[in-house]
C-alpha cells in the first residue's frame, strides 16, 4: 500500500531488505524483545513517542533481525497512541520489510490501518499480502472479505471468491461462508 511519501509497504525497496521468512523465536530472542518492550514502554510513559523512538534507536543494534519486525509493530502502536499517522505507516512498512513472511505481520499491519480508518490502504495491503503468500491463505482472505464488505465492494468480493474455485473446499470453506453472509447482509441473498 502506498504511503503518503510515495514509498510502498510491499515489495521492499531492495531485495537485501528482506530477512529470512522463518521466524526464530528462541528464549534469547523472547528475552531480548521483552527487555526492548520494557525500555520502550518506560520511555513512552516518560516522553511519548519521541522518547520511545529514541529508546528504539539506542537499542536497535542489539536486536536480532528475527525480532525487528515486532519492534517496529510496537513502535507503530506508540506512534498511533500519539496520533502520528505518518510514523505509524512508516513503522508498518519497516515491519513488513524486515519480515514479510508470516501472515501475522500482514494482519497486524492491516489491523492498525483499520483502526486508523484507512480501509482502502488496508485493502491494498491485504491484496498485496495475498499476492505474496497465495490467494488461498485463509486468514488474509477472511480479513479481505470483511474489508470488501465494509467498503461495499461486492464485485471485488465476488472476484475473490471466484479465484478460490479451484482450491479444495476444506481450505476455503470459512472464506466462502463469510462471503455468503456478506451477500445476505447486503440484501443479495
Amino acid at each position: 500500500c502506498c504511503l503518503r511519501n510515495g514509498s510502498r509497504l510491499w515489495p521492499p525497496q531492495a531485495p537485501s531488505e528482506l530477512m529470512a521468512t522463518k521466524t526464530v523465536d528462541g528464549p534469547r530472542q523472547r528475552q531480548e524483545l521483552q527487555r526492548f518492550s520494557e525500555a520502550v514502554a518506560a520511555a513512552e510513559r516518560e516522553g511519548g513517542y519521541p522518547a520511545a523512538l529514541r529508546a528504539f534507536e539506542a537499542r536497535v543494534d542489539g536486536l536480532a533481525s528475527s525480532v525487528m519486525w515486532r519492534a517496529h509493530l510496537e513502535l507503530a502502536e506508540c506512534a498511533k497512541r500519539s496520533a502520528n499517522v505518518l510514523q505509524v505507516k512508516h513503522h508498518l512498512a519497516q515491519a513488513l520489510q524486515a519480515h514479510s513472511g508470516p501472515v501475522q505481520v500482514w494482519l497486524e499491519a492491516c489491523r492498525t490501518l483499520d483502526e486508523l480508518g484507512e480501509l482502502e490502504e488496508c485493502r491494498t495491503l491485504l491484496e498485496q499480502g495475498l499476492e505474496h503468500h497465495s490467494v488461498s491463505n485463509e486468514q488474509l482472505c477472511l480479513k479481505l472479505v470483511r474489508v470488501y464488505e465494509r467498503l461495499g465492494d461486492h464485485g471485488a468480493l465476488r472476484s475473490l471468491v471466484s479465484s478460490l474455485r479451484t482450491e479444495p473446499p476444506e481450505k476455503t470453506c470459512k472464506v466462502l461462508l463469510e462471503a455468503v453472509h456478506s451477500e445476505v447482509r447486503a440484501g443479495n441473498g
